[in-house]
């Protein structure tokens, strides 16, 4: 018996839907609003491992699929890896809505994205490394951040 693959997703930011088209035919929607329990310790660290692990999964399936939806990648990947109601379907989103909601703070919520705390002038769509546009370029750009990051953090400073 043939196995059945997903052929077809999209993605609807409304409500965060995501319907399935199967190759059988048959067609599945299913809503992500579950909150999940670990995205609620998720610590800065955290949040670089598991932003890093999605992009290279993004990358590797772009570049084979040439040019497929960035946005559809990311709800599939965050739906394989079970993770529910994150903020814009991106981790350093997530972490920055919290600390911008627990501080109550007054400067915009991007100010507070972990990749913005490593370069001033990071923009993740107002840049040569745009994620949607060249998600490739986006993750040596993170990579980049993670190493003078992590280089930062074993030499005491920032």
């Amino acid at each position: 018996m043939a196995k059945i693959k997903p052929i077809r997703l999209q993605v609807t930011n409304v409500n965060k839907t995501v319907a399935i088209c199967y190759s059988n035919g048959r067609f599945k929607q299913q809503i992500l609003t579950k909150r999940s329990k670990e995205m609620k310790k998720q610590n800065l660290d955290e949040t670089w491992r598991l932003c890093l692990k999605m992009w290279k999964w993004i990358v590797k399936e772009w570049r084979k699929g040439k040019g497929q939806n960035v946005e559809i990648l990311k709800a599939v990947w965050l739906k394989k890896n079970h993770f529910k109601d994150i903020k814009d379907d991106c981790f350093f989103c997530n972490y920055a809505v919290r600390v911008f909601k627990r501080g109550r703070l007054e400067k915009y919520v991007c100010y507070y994205c972990p990749a913005a705390k490593i370069d001033k002038e990071f923009s993740c769509v107002l840049s040569e490394c745009n994620y949607f546009r060249s998600p490739d370029k986006f993750l040596n750009k993170l990579r980049a951040l993670n190493r003078k990051r992590l280089k930062a953090k074993t030499h005491g400073g920032k």
